[in-house]
């Protein structure tokens, strides 16, 4: 049977059971053992120092982070797509390129992203875990702007902007009615707000993050939350219309909130507790806000749901549920099934205690020998003197000054310790992958073998780059919820530029589950060692698109420019479209070069046009031939119906002279003049003239189809 939805009462038990509960806590272990790491950081003493003796503190654990950071800093900052989308549908090719450069956009310059990276990867290195957080943000109005000088047009204008919203405006008559046609300009005082919202990414103290005790990761976690503090007037321009509630909060009491790894990060600044008397009745007064988020069955339908809440002591203010929360964490050193590891300042904090000691009896003992102690017999020394270390000073002794003060003879030992030194240099070296030859040039590297420093440093290297991978799993969730984030909520085109170029971006048509790829194979070596690789890559491409031509299926332009871009960040620089044009774009495919022909195929295809245009003059002249002797037999055939015409109409004359019809006669007359014929009284010499217009005839048609004359 489902049961009932919980009260707010009951969920706010459950919440500060969590609480109390959670890893991170002030009171936790894991809170004490973060506290004890910032101490070796900044070089904290350790309490047992003695005076007049040696205080130092070596600095391991700064030194072991600090040589980290810029290796894995750079992975992520060199390019504009170390972090990038992969389709996982048909349909997310046309939109995963884009999708990677916004995000990037977003984080880099929507954000400090370089500045929450760098928060991120310190956390994690120094206190266990890093963890950031993925925000919405609605848009807001900005600052006040006030124009004066307005027309009512203008105005008008800037009422109908759905950014803007108007404030208040003032009027003044004006006798210019050519530019103010109702005779008054306006000034007015305005807010603009952008059209959509912006993606919020902070990085979390680790004082503020509280997860469920034996959590594997921050996704399947039954309770997270971000512990943080907020004004009162911060929570009243939040929630306006929940004013009295947020006013009668109580301040937190000191003793309950003071947490001393806040306290050791601030030390160096004389850190007091915020929480003075003079705050308690003013806007800035500060209260606990929790931003959690639980697995529980707040509905009654027996499923346990995760659920965001938001609240400050007993009030709620917002109770929702999700599908995700907000959190993104990452730790250097991962312990298996086990969201809190082992840090660097764990692999280290041993060594700088013993480290911290050996120096100490070193300069000591070094100290002590050439500032040995003496004997002396107590009543005949001036012991003021004795003490006084002036060079030059005198010593009051009575009598023999050998028979009553003696120096105490010490031995310096502090080569001794110096050897130790060197061994726990090593220990940490082999502990954390740190080594000095992968910092910069050893004093002795000059006497190792080249294969030698090569060894140390690819096995150096292969720990920083497991680190820069455990990093990057982080960086893959944190942009995973930035994907999600944007899919879910940026609910209008957004032009920004892209690139080179302006691009109307609209997440709502994207898969918010492409996958995320980071790539640090690149980033643990130096940037002279990539240039080299790249390099190499380089000229096996040229060879190939010069061998098999751009058309090949090995190596195309897009590879050959996505090398170029690599070697241009790789160099230090950003933007690798400010040096190469990507050939990929619609608008850069007609500027590609045309593939230069091969010799042999053009002289292939100059014999094939040659022998084309053999057969064609060779049909051309088998037509033409054809076409003569067809003509030459129309030609004959019409000659033979015109002679047997003729020959017709001459023996219809003879008829008609024999019986005298002369008009019979002169209409077969005006019929062979048509043929060309003339009839004389002489019947054989008309024949003879017949015969002789034919074979004219016959010569004419014979001669226009020679030279290509038509033939009627």
């Amino acid at each position: 049977m489902p049961s009932e939805q919980l009260s707010d009462d009951e969920l706010l038990g459950i919440l500060d059971a969590e609480v109390d509960d959670a890893v991170g806590y002030y009171d936790s272990d894991i809170a004490h053992e973060q506290e004890e790491a910032l101490k070796y950081y900044f070089g904290r003493p350790f309490g047992d120092e003695i005076e007049g003796r040696s205080q130092v503190v070596s600095r391991d654990v700064a030194e072991t982070v600090d040589w980290l950071m810029p290796d894995l800093m750079r992975i992520f900052i060199q390019g504009d797509d170390a972090v990038q989308y992969e389709p996982v549908t048909r349909a997310d090719e046309q939109y995963a390129k884009q999708a990677t450069l916004y995000a990037n956009y977003v984080f880099y310059s929507d954000n400090p992203g370089q500045q929450i990276l760098h928060d991120f990867a310190f956390d994690g290195l120094v206190q266990k875990l890093g963890v950031v957080r993925v925000d919405w943000e609605e848009p807001v109005f900005g600052e006040r702007e006030t124009y004066t000088g307005l027309s009512v047009m203008q105005v008008q204008a800037l009422s109908q902007e759905p950014t803007v919203e108007i404030i208040e405006g003032d009027q003044e008559p004006e006798e210019d009615m050519q530019s103010y046609p109702d005779g008054f300009s306006y000034s007015v005082t305005i807010r603009k707000r952008p059209e959509t919202g912006r993606i919020r990414v902070s990085a979390i103290p680790p004082e503020e993050f509280l997860v469920a005790r034996q959590s594997i990761d921050v996704d399947t976690s039954r309770y997270c939350a971000h512990r943080s503090r907020k004004t009162v007037s911060e929570l009243v321009e939040m929630y306006p219309d929940r004013k009295d509630d947020i006013e009668g909060l109580p301040t937190e009491d000191a003793d309950d909130t003071l947490d001393t790894r806040e306290y050791e990060r601030f030390r160096d600044e004389a850190y007091q507790t915020r929480y003075g008397p003079n705050l308690r009745n003013t806007a800035t007064r500060e209260v606990i806000f929790l931003d959690e988020y639980v697995r529980v069955d707040f509905d009654g339908d027996g499923i346990a749901e995760l659920r965001n809440v938001k609240r400050a002591g007993d009030v709620i203010f917002e109770n929702e549920e999700v599908s995700y929360n907000a959190f993104a964490a990452w730790c250097p050193i991962r312990v298996a099934h086990k969201l809190y590891g082992l840090s660097l300042a764990d692999q280290t904090m041993d060594i700088q205690r013993i480290k911290s000691v050996l120096f100490r009896a070193a300069l000591d003992s070094t100290y002590l020998s050439v500032n040995p102690r003496t004997y002396v017999n107590d009543g005949q020394v001036n012991l003021d003197d004795l003490l006084n270390v002036k060079p030059g000073g005198v010593v009051r002794v009575k009598g023999n000054p050998s028979e009553h003060t003696m120096p105490m003879v010490i031995n310096n030992q502090s080569s001794e310790a110096l050897a130790m030194l060197e061994y726990t240099d090593q220990e940490r070296e082999g502990r954390t992958g740190i080594t000095r030859n992968a910092q910069g040039l050893d004093p002795d590297s000059l006497n190792k073998t080249a294969t030698g420093i090569q060894l140390m440093q690819n096995a150096a290297s292969a720990r920083k780059e497991l680190i820069a991978r455990q990093l990057a799993m982080g960086v893959e969730t944190l942009f995973r919820k930035i994907l999600k984030t944007l899919v879910a909520h940026q609910d209008a085109p957004r032009s920004v530029k892209l690139g080179q170029e302006w691009v109307d971006v609209d997440p709502r048509s994207w898969n918010a589950d492409m996958r995320v790829v980071v790539h640090v194979g690149l980033g643990s070596g130096s940037r002279e060692a990539q240039l080299s690789y790249l390099n190499v890559i380089k000229q096996t491409q040229e060879q190939i698109l010069l061998t098999l031509g751009q058309q090949n299926p090995i190596c195309g332009l897009p590879e050959y420019f996505n090398t170029l871009s690599r070697m241009v960040e790789a160099a230090g620089f950003r933007s690798p479209e400010a040096f190469f044009t990507d050939p990929a774009q619609p608008e850069n495919a007609q500027k590609q070069p045309q593939p230069q022909p091969d010799p042999k195929m053009i002289e292939v295809q100059q014999k094939g046009q040659i022998a084309e245009a053999q057969m064609q003059m060779d049909m051309q002249k088998a037509q033409g031939e054809a076409m003569l002797k067809q003509q030459t037999a129309q030609a004959e055939m019409q000659m033979k119906a015109q002679a047997m015409q003729a020959e017709f109409l001459m023996k219809q004359w003879q008829m008609a002279a024999e019986y005298g019809l002369k008009e019979r006669q002169m209409q077969i007359e005006a019929q062979l003049s048509a043929y060309g014929i003339e009839v004389d009284a002489n019947v054989k010499a008309i024949g003879a003239v017949a015969n002789a217009g034919a074979k004219a005839q016959a010569a004419k048609i014979n001669s226009d189809v020679k030279f290509g004359g038509s033939v009627g």
